[in-house]
């Protein structure tokens, strides 16, 4: 899939309308609709702002990859110690709690 079918898939899966993403990302609504026509390609800074709102890779996004799930690899060490599946399985849980509430905001903040 093309980066505009992506993008517009990604807006209407969210029940966005383009001026409401294009609020979200400080964008013009007629720049967000060129990028979904393929007139224009976005900036890595307006592209990394559409990532982290949608939750998925650039990758993805640019149509290089089909898989919209990103994988989160964190290495923390303490002392030189992994962590336990416990303490990943926990720390899932609160990134997931996170986007949620990122994803609240955003959508509050489209309301104002």
């Amino acid at each position: 899939m093309s980066f505009g079918k992506r993008l517009r898939s990604l807006r209407i899966n969210k029940k966005l309308s383009q001026e409401e993403l294009a609020k979200t990302l400080g964008l013009n609504r007629s720049t967000l609709a060129r990028y979904e026509l393929e007139n224009t390609q976005p900036d890595y800074e307006t592209l990394t702002k559409m990532a982290d709102f949608f939750q998925v890779t650039t990758d993805y996004i640019l149509g290089r990859v089909d898989d919209e799930t990103t994988q989160l690899s964190i290495s923390f060490s303490h002392g030189g110690e992994e962590l336990t599946e416990d303490e990943k399985a926990h720390l899932e849980q609160e990134l997931k709690k996170y986007r949620e509430l990122k994803e609240r905001f955003f959508h509050e903040k489209l309301r104002e």
